[in-house]
């Protein structure tokens, strides 16, 4: 004779059930964590470079002598053109 296999209890159907639902659950909630995510790491990378493109201006004053010591060399050649009769 052979044995026939005993029929899953309900209990067993319902946790299953609940298994698999919790399951999808975990990854909706992963994959629009992912999502996101993605979004977000868009938005800083946007941020970082028009951050890398500005510009920072700040006047200040010195309140004391600097001395400037400095010789510049100065050598240009200027033609003049010139025609005319110089009477002498």
């Amino acid at each position: 004779m052979q044995d026939r296999p005993r029929p899953a209890s309900p209990l067993l159907w319902v946790l299953t059930i609940i298994s698999l639902l919790l399951n999808l659950a975990i990854i909706a909630v992963l994959v629009v964590v992912i999502v996101v995510g993605r979004q977000m790491a868009g938005d800083v990378a946007d941020q970082l470079e028009a951050f890398g493109n500005q510009t920072i201006n700040y006047k200040f004053r010195v309140n004391q002598t600097v001395p400037i010591h400095t010789m510049v060399p100065f050598d240009h050649t200027v033609v003049v053109p010139f025609q005319q009769a110089v009477p002498i």
